[in-house]
């Protein structure tokens, strides 16, 4: 493809490639101008085919164009060079097959990225739409089914009936066997909290010694509170429904300050059942007793909860989501998904600041951490105003919408890396 040289008065409508006047002005991401025809050259002449620029070597993306601009402005003030040189380039039949199967090939490379994205956004429509099913299913079943089961933590125990008692019981889990006597001897609410505890006990035939402390312990604890602290994340929920709907936002985008947060202001009620979920300790009794007042945790325990905090929060919780799988059968994958995706993205921001030493994205991921952190704390001032069905439906929303919003962006991601290389 060799030409003649026409220098242009204006050294900015040289090419920096072939040093002519420049032909076809394209401008790239970088913001180097280049002649179309040395920028085919160049592509053409790179086997894989690289998307650089010949100056800089800094990766181009999308479909360059002609900067029509710098071209219309090229004619104006370099006329003659310029006719020249479109009439050098005409008669050279090597240049224009190059240009011409460059064309083509970005023409190619259109069409597939055009119709991945179509399929792409396809999948992405249907995966939303069985996912705004999933959460309606949800927000139904939960609000039409089992309100009793729920209710019951809202509702003081002298108002209980007999299928309270028994659904308190079977939420214990190792309790469940005795649901039956509660049935059948019609032990309600005001029976658990005025009868005589040995009373009790023989109603509902508790002759296991370590299940009679461990209930002891849980009726006095009811007596004490006068309610019954929920057992699982839905009841907490119907208790809590602003307070949930903020840690299940704050737990997945910033995981560390949230437990922090609720280290600080919710110690008892969220931090320590948090770390014992997460890292059980050794209890001294054979069996942990379903009491409201858990213990500090051991510094051992302490210790490894704050090293994983630090380093691997989402593996932390996803191990608090494991400890609830009896309770949630669905909802504890749905949630690790969520984690081994937000652990991803995270090990893949780390790894590119210190690989590439671009310590300039510390600074916009902190601004945006921020700003996000502000924004929930405001919400933190209205959550008490806010009706618990919107409470509901955001965290429905957040719950199962979130890993296929993640998987989303991570197909978005390793597409735009593999077109790169």
């Amino acid at each position: 493809m060799d030409v003649a040289t026409h220098q242009p008065e204006d050294e900015e409508f040289t090419c920096p490639v072939c040093l002519n006047i420049l032909l076809e002005p394209t401008t790239l991401t970088c913001g180097h101008n280049i002649c179309r025809g040395c920028l085919a050259g160049w592509y053409l002449s790179n086997v894989p085919r690289k998307n650089e620029c010949p100056t800089c070597r800094q990766k181009w993306e999308g479909f360059p164009q002609v900067n029509k601009t710098l071209r219309n402005i090229i004619e104006r003030r370099e006329a003659e060079a310029l006719v020249e040189r479109r009439q050098e380039v005409a008669d050279n039949q090597e240049y224009q097959e190059c240009l011409t199967k460059f064309e083509e090939e970005l023409q190619g490379t259109r069409t597939q990225v055009v119709d991945a994205n179509q399929n792409a956004s396809f999948f992405a429509g249907v995966a939303v739409a069985i996912a705004a099913v999933v959460v309606v299913y949800f927000i139904v079943y939960w609000s039409g089914s089992g309100d009793r089961e729920k209710a019951r933590s809202n509702r003081p125990v002298a108002t209980w009936g007999t299928g309270d008692v028994s659904g308190w019981l079977r939420s214990m889990g190792w309790a469940a066997n005795y649901s039956g006597n509660a049935d059948r001897n019609s032990i309600d609410g005001p029976t658990l909290l005025y009868s005589n505890e040995t009373y009790v006990m023989d109603k509902l035939n508790v002759t296991d010694s370590n299940h009679r402390n461990a209930l002891l312990l849980a009726l006095q604890s009811l007596k004490e509170v006068g309610v019954a602290m929920p057992q699982t994340v839905w009841e907490y929920k119907e208790l809590f429904p602003g307070r949930t709907l903020y840690f299940s936002y704050a737990l997945k985008d910033f995981p560390r300050c949230a437990v922090l947060y609720m280290y600080l202001f919710y110690y008892n009620d969220c931090f320590l059942p948090f770390i014992h979920a997460a890292m059980p300790r050794v209890w001294d009794e054979e069996l942990k007793p379903s009491v409201h007042k858990l213990p500090d945790p051991e510094t051992s325990q302490l210790l490894m909860f704050l090293l994983f905090m630090l380093v691997f929060p989402y593996g932390m919780i996803g191990l608090f989501a494991w400890s609830l799988r009896s309770a949630h059968t669905i909802t504890h994958l749905v949630v690790m998904t969520t984690c081994i995706f937000q652990t991803l993205f995270e090990l893949s921001f780390f790894s590119s600041c210190i690989t590439r030493g671009d310590w300039r994205q510390w600074k916009a991921y902190l601004h945006t951490h921020m700003k996000q952190i502000l924004s929930m704390l405001f919400y933190v001032g209205l959550w008490p105003v806010t009706p618990s069905f919107v409470c509901s439906f955001f965290f429905y929303v957040c719950l199962y919408m979130s890993p296929i919003q993640l998987a989303k962006r991570f197909y978005e991601i390793v597409t735009r890396r593999n077109e790169l290389l």
